[in-house]
Parts: C-alpha cells; structure tokens; sequence
C-alpha cells in the first residue's frame, strides 16, 4: 500500500481520540513509557534501540534518559511535530517500509515495536519484518489478536501467525521471560540461525517445565476433587438440615402470620388514634397562634406605650426648662421695676440729671418690653402644649402608665 495512504489516516483527529485517552496526554502517557523503559532496561540493558512506529516519541525519550541511543521512527507528520524539541534530532517521519535515513545507526541492539504492525496491510506487515530482521538480532513487539473495533486494524492475527513469519527468518521465540509489561501480547525474536537443535532443547526443556506444572495441577485437581467430594457429602446433609429448618420456618411463618394479622389491626387502631392527636395537636397550635398573636398586641401596645412616655417625659422637661427661664425673667423685671424706682426718686432730686436719666429709662423700657414680649410668647406657647391634641391624646395612656406602673410595683 502507498505510504500517503498511510500518512492521512494518523493525523491529529486520530491521536485526540486515540484508545484510552488523547496521546497528547503527557500527564497519563510518559508514566506508562517510563515504566517500559525502566523493563526494557532490566531485562536487555541495550545500548542502541530503534523503534518503529514511536508516535509521540515518549518511550524514545525516556530511554535516552536512563543513557540508551535511543531513535524512532513513524509515519504520522503531525505525530513527529508533536514530539520535543530535545529528542527531534532522533526521530524521523518515514514508513517503515522505507530505507532508514543515513544518520542514524544501521544495526541496533534491540528493535522496539508496539502496536505498530496490525496497522499495516498483511504484505507490507511481512516486508516490515524483513526490515526489523535486518536491523537487529532482537525484535520485541506487541500486537493484539482480538481487536478488531479499530478501523485501522488491517491485519490482526494470533500469535502463532507471528512465530511462523518470523521463524522463516530463523528468529524464533524466547519462552524463559515474560514480557506482558507492554501487553499481554508482547513477544522477543532472536536470531538463532540454523541452529535447531538449541531450539528443539529449549523448547522441549520448556515442554518438560509446563510438563511438570501440569502433573503438579493434576495432583492438586485430584486433591480438590477429594475435597470437593467431601464438600458434596456435607452439602447433602445440610440439605437435610435445611429441608428441617424449612418445615420449622414454615410453622413459624404461620405464627408470624397470625402475629401480622393482630399487628395490622392494632396498626389500625393506632392510625386511628394518631388521627385524634393530630386533630388535638392542630386545635393546640391554633390556640397556641392565637397566643402568639395577643402577645404580639401586648408587646406592640407597651412598646407604643412606652415612647409615649417618653414622648411626655421630653416634654415635661422642656415645660421645667421653660418655666425656669420665665422665673428668671420674672426676676429680670422685679430688678428693672426696683432700679425704675430708684431711678425715678434720683430723677425728682435731679432734675438736672432728667434727660440723661430718661434716656436710660428709654432704654430699660425697650428692653422690658422685649422681655415682656418674650414673656408672652413663652405664655402663649404653655397654652398650646396644654390645649394641644396630642397632650389631650396622651392623657389616658399616662393615666394607663400611671396604673400600670402602680400594679407593677404592688
């Protein structure tokens, strides 16, 4: 198949979407691939590594970290332009299918590639093969054999398909390790050449472990068998013993039944009388409402009653304050009439002194008339306060207070 037939189908839409979670995801991704790093580590401790089909450049990245020259390639532009800047320099946007470019390593300790090869069509997935083998001794791939809901998955297959191809290359197999850190369909291809008996001993030795693993499952098999049967015998007589209990719960049930009939009529007689008491309890919260209300009335009516007071209590000092000042003025005027005396019995000895003296007294008058004046007003204002309505208003509630105040203190 082409490879810009390739290219159009791994765009951006594609990663967004992509199986679990977007692949642009740092956050969710980088720990998977750091956590694959540090297996691939252990259990190869490689010093060059390519991997075909590296998308994003994660795993990349992470083995350059922990010292692996570590390279990847992948058909996707936007796959490659995702990648960081850092680790551009060891990723190239091609197929797998092409000729790798010229700066990178011609053979690699080991070839990474995970759920790269069910992507591809089934003759390009086979020429990808002849590409890996020529690459390194190692081929550690994953690719799933059931996932067929992705409409990219062009050529899934089981794992004996893989074996085959693979072993027409003399690269068969490694049965000692588990490599399901990546998925549980993880292989590693090795080089062995035409060298089978090796791989006939490896794989009987390996025959021979399953072989002893399975006649330890038999005698366990036979084991549980016995107590299985054991298990039977005792599940026959707590049959037995149930098939009592039942016939004793079913006497029972006739009881409880009995029980429930006196129950729902005294249930009845119960919601009866709780009818009554919702009744007695709505005819107490009305009176009590109504109780509510008149303390309501009474609060409202000594709160009234009380600023009336207070009203009164303002107004009798200004009455006090007033009457203070007429007295004073009262005094102001007995002063002028005692000096107009003296004034006059000094004006009849001196006659001399009379225009300047009458000038005084001209003056005196002016004042005593201001004063008189003053008087008046003062005079005028103590009747409208003691005609006024609100003075007249107030008189049975200070008579009200009075009492009030008269029972309060008996």
């Amino acid at each position: 198949m082409d490879s810009k037939y390739y290219k159009k189908l791994y765009d951006e839409k594609y990663y967004k979407h992509y199986d679990t979670c977007d692949y642009g995801n740092k956050e969710y991704w980088r720990p998977i691939f750091s956590k694959i790093a540090d297996k691939i580590i252990e259990k190869f401790n490689p010093q060059t590594t390519l991997e075909m089909g590296c998308a994003y450049g994660y795993l990349v990245d992470e083995l350059r970290k922990r010292g692996v020259e570590a390279y990847g390639i992948d058909i996707s532009e936007h796959a490659i332009k995702s990648i960081d800047e850092k680790i551009q320099p060891y990723v190239y946007c091609m197929s797998a299918l092409d000729d790798l470019p010229d700066y990178f390593p011609e053979k690699y300790d080991l070839v990474i590639s995970i759920e790269m090869i069910e992507h591809l069509y089934e003759d390009d997935g086979l020429k990808v093969i002849d590409r890996m083998v020529s690459y390194s001794d190692k081929v550690l791939i994953s690719s799933t054999d059931s996932d067929f809901d992705d409409p990219t998955h062009f050529n899934v297959k089981p794992r004996e398909y893989w074996c085959d191809n693979f072993a027409k290359k003399h690269y068969y197999r490694e049965l000692d390790e588990d490599y399901s850190f990546i998925s549980q369909n993880t292989y590693l291809f090795e080089y062995k050449g035409e060298q089978y008996n090796k791989i006939i001993y490896n794989y009987e030795r390996k025959l021979g472990i399953e072989e002893k693993n399975n006649d330890h499952l038999n005698i366990q098999l036979v084991e549980l068998n016995k107590h299985n049967n054991l298990q039977n015998e005792r599940m026959m007589q707590q049959d037995k013993e149930i098939a009592e209990m039942s016939t004793a719960i079913d006497e029972l049930n006739k009881h409880n039944n009995l029980q429930n009939e006196r129950m729902t009529q005294q249930e009845k007689e119960i919601i009866e009388m709780s009818t009554t008491i919702d009744e007695l309890n709505k005819h107490n919260n009305l009176q009590h409402e109504k109780m509510v209300h008149q303390d309501k009335e009474i609060a409202e009516m000594s709160t009234t009653i009380n600023e009336l007071n207070k009203h009164n209590n303002l107004q009798h000092e200004r009455m006090m304050q007033q009457e203070e000042e007429l007295n004073k003025l009262y005094d102001s005027i007995n002063k002028l009439k005692i000096k107009e005396n003296e004034q006059n019995n000094i004006i009849l000895g001196k006659e001399m002194e009379n225009n300047v003296l009458n000038q005084q007294i001209n003056e005196n008058m002016k004042i005593l008339d201001e004063l008189k004046n003053k008087l008046d007003n003062t005079e005028k204002l103590l009747y409208k306060i003691e005609n006024s309505k609100s003075w007249k208003i107030t008189k049975p509630l200070r008579s009200i207070a009075r009492k009030f105040k008269r029972g309060q203190e008996i």
